[in-house]
């Protein structure tokens, strides 16, 4: 999940899956995003929103790779790094137990 501040103020997760439109809104600064039948606006930029998504899946995926390599007794730094790049995307980073 990557955690987004609407227009309003509020703050949401998504899920970079079901993003299906991302666009500038019109305002200097704010993106457009369609999040399956819903509209939002939010406090970022379409690039910036695009990055966080993009590393969001790469993270994602390096995650379940170091994973599986600590598991066989490989070096579960690397799965940390990449558990913690993923709570700083959704910006959990002050929730990690560990």
């Amino acid at each position: 999940m990557i955690k987004l501040t609407s227009h309003g103020g509020g703050e949401f997760y998504f899920n970079p899956e079901r993003i299906n439109v991302i666009a500038p809104s019109g305002e200097n600064g704010l993106a457009y995003i369609e999040y399956d039948q819903d509209r939002y606006v939010v406090i970022a930029s379409p690039e910036e929103v695009v990055r966080k998504i993009m590393e969001y899946k790469i993270r994602t995926i390096q995650y379940e790779q170091y994973l599986q390599d600590a598991l066989m007794g490989g070096d579960w730094g690397k799965t940390k790094e990449s558990k913690n790049a993923l709570f700083h995307l959704a910006r959990l980073e002050d929730n990690q137990d560990g």
